[in-house]
């Protein structure tokens, strides 16, 4: 009996056994490459979520800029800007920041809609112009 025994341990012994240095180095290095592929997959991603959450928030701004000129027969002037549809209630919540935590700018009369207003988000950079992710959003 105390023969079988013995045989078990071993065999379990060899079981357990672990893994070496350069094993383990191996299993870092494809999960560091692994990262690598889905990080700049995400970013990609991520920036271009950003885009389109800037261009539905200036969408419900029109939708309350367009309930505001109903009854008051004009869009808010600039220096009444977006905040004009929070206080009369034609928006719920507070005036938002773009996704990059800058101001949307209001512009009435608009310098690309001059019969309407403009609506833009600068972009990534806050800043006018640019390109990519700085590139402005200005409502259609």
């Amino acid at each position: 009996m105390r023969a079988g025994t013995q045989l078990a341990r071993r065999a379990a012994s060899r079981s357990v056994r672990g893994m070496t240095l350069i094993e383990i180095m191996v299993v870092v290095a494809i999960l560091g490459m692994i990262a690598g592929v889905v990080g700049v997959a995400v970013m990609g991603r991520f920036a271009e979520a950003k885009r389109s959450t800037a261009e539905l928030d200036i969408k419900g701004f029109e939708d309350g800029l367009r309930l505001y000129k109903l009854k008051h027969s004009r869009f808010p002037t600039t220096a009444e800007g977006l905040a004009a549809l929070y206080s009369e209630r034609y928006l719920d919540g507070e005036l938002k920041k773009d996704p990059w935590g800058n101001d949307y700018v209001y512009l009435a009369p608009g310098t690309v809609h001059p019969d309407g207003y403009d609506i833009l988000s600068y972009g990534g950079d806050g800043k006018p112009g640019g390109d990519g992710d700085d590139a402005d959003i200005v409502n259609k």
